[in-house]
């Protein structure tokens, strides 16, 4: 799996280049040999065997994925020379010879630093691997690298205020490896200082907030840890970051665990609060004018996960634009998937509905079947919101290809779906047509690696029905069999699967799918099988059916 702490500039660019940014899915296409050549050489589990293929590569393709190759080069070093230091250093400074690159060389430092590191091993070489790395960094050599990538892709030259924002984000990762290095050889003073200028300019890096949290504990300041280790568990949700806090919330608290939610609730609030709230949309004369069973519901479906870095200003995106539409204008269905990490929240209607849309990357989104995508870190919300704007905008001024009527309602044990479809459009003859009917949690709380706390419209089960001509049609969700088919997913992830977890070893800290009959909502959408155009949606809260009452606890 992915290791976030650790971007190549390849990697780097790839995630927030001059377009925003996706976390691959672990399954590809067929790949052109280059690429086949360097998976096979990376698959090979004795290191001094893979070393010995990496160097085939790069001498048969010495144009072609260099940079991924070399710092594979030196990963792989690390654990053949564990215990030969001048071997190590010597086929280090080979693959920085053939590093013609400032940006790969700042990468391999970089890489060093952080195997080192990770493995306790040479740790005066790790801190200076570190220093080096930072000391070659600047805005010059990053935004160079940022606008050759933009040539190689066809793309235009980022603007400079895009340069220095990424640029920003790739040094925190810098000073986040001089910091964690010398936290490691116990030079608490310095690696403080290398992890507070990470956090000043990343307020929500998790790992150093996690370095300095440590470190105020050795120090005997109690609050000050707390405080970083709650950063760590918000800003970037991690077993060890869960750990932290709660060992220091329940030393702080008589080794009691009572409130931790609460304060978490809080202190999300104050540490990350919305960074967009757009105005209020104002239909357009265009839109008006429609007859009302003619005006058209947009479908946005995001493809997300919250082990997702990039997901992060998605989520935040669509949290705003669901503040700037009503749900007769906008509705929005997020399907949690195990990208590039294992997600909680994924279930295995939103895989299958993943297959079916043909999805490579996250976050990925479509609207009203159209696909687009792309995302980034937090501070990356205002642009991406906007940048979806753009698609929602001309859908809305379309009338619709078909009415729906929605009624949803529900107990603690069964929501009841009847949906009635009228006004269809002419169609060719063939045309396959799917009513899906999404049961969705209103609001689900889970913190996880790219810190989002809150999770709107979390589709829990997806049900299709074939419509060939206007009616009515019913479905039933039985909660106790959903809640149930979630949990056994959950569990059967744990045991294994192929792509994410294909040795059975993962485990999530913490299980998510116990379902509130309070907090629920039901999304339908009309939708062409064969063109994935979405003809029209509906959007209804489940109401509590007569003489039910259903309690709320809604996060």
């Amino acid at each position: 799996m992915t290791n976030w702490r650790i971007l190549t500039t390849v990697g780097f660019l790839a995630l927030a280049g001059i377009h925003p940014g996706t976390a691959q899915e672990t399954k590809k296409p067929a790949t052109p040999p280059e690429q086949a050549a360097l998976t096979a050489a990376l698959k090979i589990k004795d290191p001094a065997k893979r070393l010995e293929a990496l160097a085939v590569f790069l001498g048969e393709y010495p144009d072609k994925f260099t940079s991924r190759a070399r710092g594979s080069s030196v990963t792989t070093a690390v654990a053949l020379y564990a215990k030969d230091k001048p071997a190590l250093l010597a086929e280090f400074r080979k693959q920085l010879a053939a590093t013609p690159k400032t940006i790969d060389q700042i990468d391999l430092h970089r890489t060093l630093a952080t195997e080192l590191t990770g493995k306790g091993l040479f740790l005066d070489e790790a801190i200076k691997a570190a220093n080096r790395a930072v000391a070659l960094d600047s805005l010059e050599v990053f935004g160079a690298a940022l606008k050759a990538t933009a040539k190689a892709n066809k793309r235009p030259d980022p603007t400079g205020e895009t340069i220095r924002a990424r640029h920003q984000l790739y040094r925190v990762g810098l000073l986040e490896a001089q910091g964690q290095a010398l936290l490691k050889a116990g030079k608490h003073r310095a690696a403080a200082n290398s992890l507070k200028a990470a956090l000043q300019l990343d307020s929500s890096n998790g790992a150093a907030a996690l370095g300095l949290a440590s470190i105020a504990e050795k120090r005997k300041r109690a609050k000050e840890a707390l405080h970083y280790a709650t950063i760590a568990m918000l800003g970037r949700a991690t077993p060890e970051a869960k750990k932290k806090i709660e060992g220091l919330y329940a030393k702080a608290h008589g080794g009691s665990l009572d409130g931790l939610e609460q304060y978490l609730d809080e202190s999300y609030a104050k540490l990350f609060p919305a960074p967009v709230h757009p105005a209020k949309y104002k239909p357009s004369p265009k839109r008006a004018s429609f007859p009302e069973r003619k005006v058209r519901t947009v479908l946005a479906e995001v493809h997300t996960g919250s082990g997702c870095p990039p997901c992060a200003a998605a989520d935040l995106a669509f949290d705003s634009l669901m503040e700037r539409y009503n749900r007769d204008e906008l509705v929005v269905l997020m399907y949690h998937q195990h990208i590039p990490r294992p997600d909680p929240m994924t279930n295995a209607e939103t895989r299958e509905r993943w297959e079916f849309v043909a999805g490579n990357g996250a976050p990925t989104y479509l609207v009203d079947g159209k696909m687009s995508g792309g995302g980034g870190p937090r501070s990356d919300t205002k642009s991406i919101t906007e940048r979806i704007e753009t698609l929602i905008a001309p859908a809305l001024e379309r009338e619709s290809g078909a009415a729906l009527q929605l009624d949803a309602a529900g107990d603690r044990v069964n929501v009841r779906v009847r949906v009635a479809v009228s006004e269809l459009e002419a169609m060719p003859a063939g045309t396959k047509l799917q009513l899906r009917i999404a049961l969705v949690e209103r609001m689900v709380k889970y913190s996880g690696e790219n810190g989002i706390r809150y999770h709107a419209n979390v589709v829990r089960s997806l049900v299709s029905l074939p419509v060939k001509e206007a009616g009515a049609m019913v479905s039933t969700f039985n909660l106790e069999q959903v809640q149930a088919k979630l949990e056994r997913h959950i569990r059967d992830f744990e045991t294994k699967d192929e792509d994410h977890n294909p040795d059975g070893t993962f485990r999530f800290m913490a299980y998510v799918h116990t379902i509130n009959p309070a907090n629920l909502g039901v999304v339908v959408y009309l939708e062409n099988e064969e063109t994935k155009d979405v003809l029209q949606s509906r959007w209804a809260e489940v109401k509590a059916e007569s003489n039910v009452r259903i309690s709320s606890n809604v996060p």
